[in-house]
C-alpha cells in the first residue's frame, strides 16, 4: 500500500481521539510527537476496520466496487477513504455509551486531582464548597462553572453564600457576610435577579490563591465549632 494512502487514516485517527470521550481530555494534552503516535494508532484500527468493510461491500455487492474503481482508478481508496470516513462519524455513537460526565471523572480519578475530584463532586451532588485563600479570605458556596479535562483549571467560579476570614491566632472561620441575604432582598426589590444572580455575584477565584477547599455542611460546621449560624443571630 503506497504511503501517502495513509495519510487519511492518520487524519481520520487524529480526529477520532480528539473527538471520542473516552481519549479527547488526554489527547489534547499530548506534546506533537505522542500526538502523532497516538492518531496513528487509531488510524491503523480504523484502517483494518475500513479493510474488512470494503471487502464485504466487494464480495456483496462487486458491481458497485467496479464503478468505484472506474471513478478513482487509485488502489486502496476506497479503503483510505473509509477510514477517514470512519474516524470522522464513529466517535459520534461511542459518545453516546462513553458520556462526557463519566469521561470527566474518569480522567480526573486517573490524574489524581484532588481538588478537581472534591470540585466535581461538589458540582454533580449540588453542595456547597468552603475555599480558604492565601490571604485568609474564606468563601463558602456553589460551583456554577464546569471542568474541562482538556485544559489546565486556572480558576474556580463560585456563587457565594456566605464569606468571611480566617483569625490570625487561631485560624478559625468568622463569617461577616451572609450573600443568601441580599440575594433574597434584591429579588424581591426585582425578580429578573434571579434569573441574572448568577453572572451578577459569581466570584473568580485563581487556583494559585487557594490554600485548601473542602465541602461545605452548616449543620456540620456549627457541631464542630458550637456557633449559632449568623442567619439565626
Amino acid at each position: 500500500m503506497p504511503f501517502n494512502v495513509l495519510l487519511l487514516p492518520l487524519l481520520g485517527g487524529y480526529v477520532f481521539i480528539t473527538y471520542w470521550n473516552h481519549t479527547r481530555f488526554s489527547a489534547r494534552r499530548y506534546s506533537g510527537q505522542r500526538l502523532l503516535f497516538h492518531a496513528a494508532l487509531a488510524g491503523v484500527v480504523l484502517l483494518i476496520l475500513s479493510y474488512v468493510t470494503v471487502h464485504l461491500i466487494e464480495w456483496r455487492w462487486p458491481r458497485a466496487a467496479m464503478t468505484w474503481q472506474s471513478w478513482v482508478p487509485f488502489a486502496h481508496s476506497g479503503t483510505s477513504l473509509g477510514a477517514l470516513l470512519l474516524g470522522v462519524t464513529l466517535w459520534w455513537p461511542l459518545n453516546l455509551v462513553f458520556t462526557r460526565p463519566s469521561e470527566v471523572k474518569r480522567t480526573i480519578e486517573k490524574w489524581n486531582d484532588y481538588l478537581e475530584e472534591l470540585l466535581n463532586q461538589a458540582q454533580e451532588d449540588t453542595r456547597q464548597v468552603s475555599a480558604t485563600l492565601r490571604s485568609g479570605k474564606v468563601y463558602v458556596g456553589f460551583i456554577v462553572r464546569t471542568f474541562d479535562p482538556t485544559y489546565d483549571r486556572k480558576y474556580i467560579v463560585i456563587l457565594p453564600t456566605m464569606s468571611g476570614y480566617r483569625t490570625d491566632t487561631t485560624h478559625q472561620v468568622v463569617f461577616n457576610t451572609d450573600y443568601t441575604r441580599v440575594y433574597q432582598v434584591l429579588m424581591e426589590e426585582d425578580e429578573s435577579r434571579l434569573v441574572r444572580g448568577v453572572s451578577d455575584f459569581q466570584v473568580v477565584i485563581p487556583v494559585s490563591e487557594v490554600l485548601s477547599a473542602n465541602l461545605f455542611d452548616w449543620e456540620a460546621y456549627e457541631r464542630f465549632n458550637e456557633l449559632t449560624p449568623p442567619s439565626e443571630a
